[in-house]
């Protein structure tokens, strides 16, 4: 989930997760990727997170091999 930090996108995240998903939280702000991620995973949830740049391919194919091998 892109933008997964704040606002909707962290909304949705949290929804996803609600509902059994695994969320790959990524954001251009790493650390509030990362309390986002730790506060699903606190409330039974399975995230994890990236920093992520979308205007940046090569750092989405890098992002993207780090989540699915």
């Amino acid at each position: 989930m892109t933008g997964a930090a704040m606002g909707m996108g962290k909304c949705i995240a949290e929804t996803l997760t609600a509902e059994g998903a695994f969320v790959a939280v990524t954001d251009l702000i790493e650390e509030l990727a990362k309390q986002v991620a730790e506060s699903i995973r606190k409330n039974g949830g399975k995230a994890e997170a990236w920093k992520l740049d979308v205007a940046d391919r090569a750092e989405i194919k890098k992002v993207i091999k780090q989540i699915f091998g």
